[in-house]
């Protein structure tokens, strides 16, 4: 979809305030509402903002993983270094400085020639009138010459579980399960919530083993 002569519509703020909000894992501190308002100073269009602000968070990360400390505060945003919910939580913090609703998208990219799938977390924003559209910068940084299609994009075969951070924990876990398991999991968890870079997360009383089993047929993913 060519969306550059197109005319953009940014829907009314009270609709949705939960993803332009300042958030956990997305902190919109001075720092980073001046970096996007600097960057952004010359663009007269809005699709000429996003674009630059994709182009920023593309050009300047280095990927890195595991992450020490989740959330764009703790970025330092003159040498910016993480993984995909980084690249994904920047970039969304940023749109949500230019009042644009923005949210995480996490699930898995399967491919279909080598039939493997990857866990990966991405952003997406809404636009009127075509609604919530893909934005994958790490994705993009990996693959520069075709950049544009990760830019309102979705790539490939995707899966995705979970829209948005900071997801509510029902019932609230016990002082018990965070203690063991609390350096074991690589998602930042609290009793009530967890950021939810791994789309499934299972809590249960007693300890178990499962495994996992990925089977993929080319009519299914053709």
């Amino acid at each position: 979809m060519n969306l550059k002569n197109k005319i953009l519509f940014l829907p009314k703020n009270n609709l949705l305030p939960r993803f332009l909000s300042s958030e956990k894992f997305l902190e919109q501190t001075n720092d980073i509402k001046k970096l996007s308002l600097r960057i952004t100073k010359n663009k007269k269009s809005l699709y000429d903002k996003m674009e630059t602000i994709f182009h920023f968070v593309t050009n300047n990360f280095k990927y890195c993983y595991p992450v020490k400390n989740r959330g764009v505060k703790n970025l330092k945003l003159d040498k910016l270094i993480g993984d995909c919910g980084e690249y994904s939580s920047l970039l969304i913090t940023m749109l949500r400085c230019l009042g644009l609703p923005s949210r995480n998208q996490t699930g898995f990219v399967i491919d279909p020639k080598s039939k493997k799938i990857v866990e990966h977390g991405w952003a997406s924003a809404y636009i009127k009138p075509y609604g919530w559209m893909d934005l994958d910068a790490q994705y993009a940084s990996i693959d520069k010459e075709n950049w544009r299609n990760y830019f309102f994009q979705r790539s490939g075969y995707r899966i995705n579980f979970v829209n948005g951070f900071n997801i509510p924990i029902k019932p609230r876990l016990s002082p018990k399960f965070m203690s063991d398991n609390q350096k074991k999991i690589d998602t930042p968890f609290s009793y009530n919530s967890i950021q939810t870079l791994q789309p499934i997360f299972f809590v249960f009383k007693e300890r178990i083993k499962f495994k996992e089993n990925f089977t993929f047929s080319s009519a299914l993913l053709f």
